[in-house]
């Protein structure tokens, strides 16, 4: 099973993102498979490493700690 969110409109010049669930025994196992591309040309590519990687592995992060903490009972 799976959903995706694509953006149409916003910062990024293209943004795809599935999220993927996998029942594993009385568990989900949850992956995320974004694809985006950025605005600006060089410049964007540029700023990629640099700026939008450390910030969507912030956002990411932030959302596994807040799954953890809901979902994992031991």
């Amino acid at each position: 099973m799976f959903f995706v969110d694509e953006q149409r409109f916003g910062p990024y010049k293209m943004w795809h993102h599935e999220h993927l669930f996998l029942q594993k025994g009385d568990k989900v196992e949850m992956t995320d498979k974004v694809s985006f591309k950025v605005p600006f040309g060089l410049l964007g590519r540029i700023m990629t490493p640099i700026i939008v990687i450390p910030q969507l592995k912030k956002i990411f992060n932030y959302r596994y700690k807040l799954l953890e903490q809901k979902f994992n009972n031991g």
